[in-house]
C-alpha cells in the first residue's frame, strides 16, 4: 500500500528528470528512447481491453458454473433416488448403475474405436495399468448411428 501511495511522487520525479536525462543522450540514443516510449505507450493502450476481455471471460465462466450448480441442485433428489436403487441392487460401479437406471449404453463402431484409443492412451499414461478392450463386450454395439445413445 505504501508503494502505491508513492507512485504519484515517483512519476513526478521521473517527469522532472526526464528532460535533463534526454538532453544528455546522443542523437541515436534519443531516437531509440523515443521509439521505446512510443512502443510502451501503444502497449499500455491495450491494457484496458485486455482487462475487459478477462473480466468478460471470468463472468462467462461464473455463469456457466452457476447454471451447472442449478442443474445439480434440481437433480439432487433424483441422484439420491438412483443411488438408493443401485445400492439396493448391489451395483457399485458408475457404468453399472447407469445401465441399471437408464438401460444399455448403445454405441457405434466409430465411437467404440475412439473410446478404445482414448483408454489405451489413458492407461499408457498411468503405466501401471493395462487396457484390454476385449474385456468389454460388444453387446450394446449398434450399426445405425440414430440408435446410439453416445
Amino acid at each position: 500500500m505504501t508503494k502505491a501511495e508513492d507512485l504519484p511522487t515517483q512519476a513526478e520525479r521521473a517527469q522532472n528528470n526526464a528532460g535533463s536525462d534526454l538532453d544528455a543522450l546522443g542523437a541515436l540514443k534519443k531516437v531509440q528512447a523515443l521509439a521505446a516510449i512510443a512502443y510502451n505507450i501503444r502497449l499500455l493502450a491495450r491494457i484496458p481491453a485486455m482487462i475487459k476481455q478477462t473480466l468478460q471471460g471470468f463472468k462467462d465462466e461464473m455463469t456457466e458454473l452457476q447454471e451447472a450448480m442449478n442443474i445439480v441442485k434440481a437433480q439432487t433428489p433424483l441422484f439420491q433416488q438412483h443411488g438408493v436403487t443401485c445400492a439396493g441392487a448391489g451395483v457399485k460401479d458408475p457404468v453399472g448403475c447407469y445401465k441399471k437406471i437408464f438401460g444399455p449404453i448403445k454405441y457405434t463402431m466409430d465411437t467404440r474405436t475412439a473410446w478404445e484409443g482414448w483408454m489405451a492412451t489413458f492407461m499408457w499414461a498411468k503405466k501401471s495399468r493395462s487396457f484390454d478392450p476385449m474385456r468389454y463386450g460388444l453387446e450394446d454395439l449398434v450399426q445405425d448411428p440414430a440408435q446410439a445413445t453416445v
